[in-house]
């Protein structure tokens, strides 16, 4: 639960990325100091090479020398791996709550199949986080607001309960493995008596002697 709450709050904060230095500014003309990946859920455009445009809600947005195409890339594909992380972890809770008795169904969940690859897209997100992380710094390095200024890039809150998520998908995963589950019960013996040979000759469909036709024993010898 805790992760699926994590990687939706990562999605929702606009601080994945913060930094210092560097022309990256909004519409409004303002130099932003952080960067989140909620920003990207939308479809947008480069206006030109140094200005992004996309669409929220109905309100057009702008940002000058914060990106180039490399790294909206790579923040779409974070984007799109949290959100598949996502997926995964809602399914694996559903699953440990309904206790699912199909063997397909049980063996999933028992071997926290969907939690691994939950773990493992996370593990992904962050490695991406940081690739990000290099990209934003040369973009900011190469739009400095002044000739010499120093340009800081680090990692913001929303970076940080991704890592809490995974951690806490790890720490499911393992409570899932190491669960003991009852034993599957035997099958149970066929409760059919067994026919024996008698019970099968009457079974038959055999035409039955009429009384009539019963040979009567003969009287005993007298001399």
């Amino acid at each position: 639960m805790f992760a699926i709450v994590g990687t939706c709050t990562a999605l929702a904060k606009s601080e994945c990325f913060t930094f210092q230095g560097g022309s990256c500014r909004d519409g409004n003309g303002q130099y932003l100091s952080s960067l989140g990946i909620s920003n990207f859920f939308f479809n947008g455009y480069f206006v030109n090479s140094t200005t992004y445009e996309f669409h929220s809600f109905g309100m057009q947005h702008h940002l000058y020398n914060c990106l180039d195409a490399g790294l909206l890339s790579v923040l779409k594909s974070i984007l799109s791996l949290t959100v598949l992380s996502t997926l995964f972890t809602s399914v694996a809770f559903v699953l440990d709550i309904i206790g699912p008795k199909q063997k397909h169904l049980m063996l999933i969940r028992r071997n926290g199949v969907l939690n691994i690859s939950a773990v493992f897209l996370l593990v992904t997100v962050c490695g991406m986080c940081y690739w990000a992380a290099m990209l934003l710094s040369v973009n900011l390095h190469a739009h400095k607001r002044a000739q010499g200024s120093r340009v800081l890039v680090d990692f913001g809150i929303s970076y940080y309960i991704l890592i809490s998520a995974a951690v806490s998908n790890i720490v499911a995963t393992a409570c899932n493995l190491l669960r003991r589950y009852p034993p599957s019960p035997p099958p149970q013996p066929d409760t059919q008596p067994i026919l024996n040979d008698v019970d099968q000759l009457l079974l038959r469909d055999e035409p039955v002697v009429p009384p009539s036709h019963i040979v009567q024993e003969p009287p005993p010898y007298v001399p």
